[in-house]
């Protein structure tokens, strides 16, 4: 509906790619929780709100601060600002960064058996 003008686009930039999951983890949490709310209230007999499934709904994106410049590199009017070495290279370095992150994680999330074993 255009009725009521241009919606806002939401976005969270982080250079932190661990601090990007968590936010958005939580911010999907919350809104399960609001959806769950929202249908005990209207099954409760109190339709005070609309199912999000009839509305556009537009989430907010999350994005690293790499994303977002490569995202501005490619639809920004004009010249692009990195040149095909520099993308191939920013994407090289986001794989091996998800890599290493992706190991640290994981060994993070067994990081209490690690240290019952070296007990």
């Amino acid at each position: 509906d255009d009725s009521k003008g241009p919606q806002p686009n939401q976005l969270f930039v982080t250079k932190n790619d661990v601090l990007r999951r968590e936010v958005q983890r939580s911010f999907k949490n919350m809104g399960m929780a609001w959806r769950r709310r929202s249908e005990e209230v209207k099954n409760n007999g109190n339709s005070i709100t609309k199912s999000s499934k009839n509305q556009d709904v537009k989430l907010p994106e999350f994005l690293t601060s790499s994303e977002w410049l490569d995202i501005l590199d490619a639809e920004l009017p004009g010249e692009r600002f990195f040149t095909d070495h520099e993308r191939e290279s920013r994407n090289e370095n986001r794989k091996l960064k998800d890599s290493v992150s992706t190991g640290v994680e994981t060994w993070l999330s067994g990081g209490i058996e690690s240290e019952k074993r070296l007990s």
